[in-house]
C-alpha cells in the first residue's frame, strides 16, 4: 500500500475529535508541522490511559488498520503500534503515577499544548519547550547523550 501520511494523520485526528479523546502529537511530526523538520517517519500520539480501550475498539473495526502490536501494560500504561494508509502510527498512554510524568502533564494541562493549522487542518501538538524537555528525558534515560548539545541549542533559541 502506498504511504499516505497526511490522510492517516487527519483520519486519526478526526477520530479522536469524534470520540472526544484528549491527545497531542509529539516527536518528529510535531517538528515537521512547525516547519523545523522536512520529514517525519511516523505519527506519535499520546492519549490518556482511560481512552486506550475505547480507541482500540474503534480502530479494530476499521479495515484499513493493521495492528503491529497492542500492549496494555497494567503497571505503567499501554501502547498501540499500527499501520493506517501505509503510515506507521504509535499511540501511547500512561497511567497516573507512571514514570512518564512529562507526557501526563501535557495531557492534563492544556497550556502545555497548542493547536497548529497544518494543511488546513487543526492539529494539537506539544509546545516546543515541553517537547525539548521530553527529548532530553528520553535521551538521558537511554544514555544517548550525543543529542543533548542540539537540545540545549534549541532550548536557547526558544527562550
Amino acid at each position: 500500500m502506498k504511504k499516505n501520511f497526511n490522510k492517516a494523520l487527519f483520519f486519526i485526528i478526526d477520530l479522536f475529535n469524534k470520540e472526544k479523546i484528549t491527545y497531542f502529537v509529539f516527536g518528529s511530526l510535531s517538528l515537521k508541522i512547525r516547519g523545523l523538520r522536512k520529514i517525519a517517519n511516523d505519527i506519535d500520539i499520546f492519549i490518556f490511559y482511560k481512552d486506550l480501550r475505547k480507541i482500540d475498539n474503534v480502530l479494530s473495526k476499521i479495515k484499513e488498520v493493521t495492528f503491529n502490536s497492542k500492549d496494555y501494560k497494567s503497571d505503567t500504561g499501554g501502547r498501540f503500534d499500527f499501520q493506517l494508509f501505509g503510515t506507521e502510527i504509535d499511540i501511547m498512554a500512561f497511567k497516573k503515577g507512571s514514570y512518564d510524568k512529562l507526557a501526563l502533564s501535557v495531557l492534563e494541562d492544556y497550556r502545555l499544548r497548542e493547536t497548529i493549522i497544518y494543511k488546513k487542518n487543526k492539529v494539537i501538538v506539544v509546545k516546543l519547550g515541553m517537547l525539548l524537555k521530553m527529548y532530553r528525558y528520553i535521551y538521558l534515560l537511554r544514555g544517548n547523550k550525543k543529542y543533548l548539545k542540539k537540545i540545549r541549542f534549541l532550548e536557547k533559541l526558544t527562550k
